[in-house]
């Protein structure tokens, strides 16, 4: 966790919040998801110095993410006005808050906005980029990997077209969904491997396969050498993921669909998986994504953040050997300058903060 300290407490003073609905293109088309629309949920915080800082939620669905909002300013009605002393005490304050509706879930989400917001208001005041008020030594640039195509249900022909365009933008790593018949599997993976060949590919199951059909298709996937399987089983059956990991030849990657630091470290403590990946706003904000990364790293798991590459790659710069980031560009219309990929990379930003605001008149 980070070091730095200040004995000059925040007071947070105003907050706003928005959902904002935003097509994707191309649709987002997964075993579990099926979207045309990104809804997203947009907060900003405000203190007596007249500093602010920036939070955000996103949803496949214009209720759920009303739902969001509304437990988000729920919670922050309890915040204004109040005094933030360290991020880290404010995170554990909001679990207290959220324990009526339990500490997971949709709570937690809203938790994660106002968690997030705080650490960019914190660096802010400081005059300094969250990943170096975090602790890391300088900026750097991360490896990134495309997420943004290669879809369920695309076909072959498309499959291949899309990777040899990402591979032209200069991507090195780029991940294929799967997760329908073993058949069907087998051929996304290879049409995709062949295509590219020189490019690393995972393929991403979504939880799309049962215990029996993870165990069948890590071996059926072997032969192409992918850079991990993902989510092979569903995020509840630990003692499925286990048994996959010690039958699977490829290194497993799961984490993004677990809820706060303590159910994070249950499935690290379940299964000897390679690669955690952690949710931002399901970990709660930087605060649990940073403790989950934490106990991930100590047991000796490589960390590759799910999705919020614009925040991500702030906590990367302080974690040895970091990434990849997965890079969508979903987000990149809610902010001004927000990174972008060149040559396979991520750069964080030299700005105070999060380095990022929000498009004039989103949140307005």
């Amino acid at each position: 966790m980070p070091h730095q300290e200040t004995d000059t407490p925040l007071r947070i003073t105003g907050a706003k919040t928005k959902v904002v609905r935003l097509p994707v293109d191309p649709p987002i088309k997964t075993a579990i998801h099926d979207a045309r629309f990104i809804d997203h949920v947009l907060l900003r915080l405000e203190s007596t110095e007249g500093h602010h800082g920036i939070g955000h939620l996103f949803a496949f669905g214009a209720l759920r993410a009303q739902a969001l909002e509304a437990t988000l300013r729920d919670l922050l009605s309890h915040l204004v006005g109040s005094e933030v002393h360290h991020p880290a005490a404010c995170w554990d304050r909001l679990q207290h808050e959220i324990t009526f509706l339990g500490r997971t879930g949709m709570a937690l989400m809203a938790a994660a906005a106002v968690d997030t917001a705080v650490w960019d208001l914190w660096a802010r005041r400081a005059d300094t980029p969250l990943w170096a008020w975090l602790g890391a030594p300088s900026a750097k640039s991360v490896p990134c990997y495309a997420s943004d195509s290669l879809w369920l249900g695309d076909p072959l022909g498309a499959l291949r077209d899309l990777a040899r365009d990402r591979a032209r933008q200069g991507f090195t790593q780029i991940k294929v969904r799967i997760g329908g018949t073993q058949d069907d599997d087998q051929r996304r993976v290879e049409s995709v491997v062949n295509a590219v060949p020189r490019l690393a590919v995972m393929a991403d199951a979504n939880q799309g396969w049962d215990r029996e059909q993870a165990l069948a298709m890590a071996l059926r996937l072997a032969p192409y050498g992918l850079k991990w399987l993902e989510e092979p089983t569903d995020m509840d059956d630990l003692d499925g993921l286990q048994a996959v990991v010690q039958a699977s030849p490829t290194p497993i990657a799961t984490g993004e669909s677990w809820f706060g630091p303590l159910e994070i470290q249950r499935g690290v403590q379940a299964a000897d998986f390679a690669v955690l990946m952690p949710d931002l706003q399901r970990a709660g904000g930087i605060t649990g994504w940073l403790r989950a990364a934490a106990f991930a790293k100590e047991r000796g798991k490589a960390v590759s953040p799910h999705l919020f590459p614009e925040i991500s790659i702030h906590m990367l710069c302080g974690i040895a050997e970091p990434g990849p980031v997965e890079y969508v560009p979903w987000f990149r219309p809610l902010f001004v300058d927000s990174p972008s990929p060149s040559e396979g990379e991520l750069a964080a930003t030299d700005r105070p903060g999060l380095g990022l605001a929000f498009r004039p008149g989103l949140l307005d």
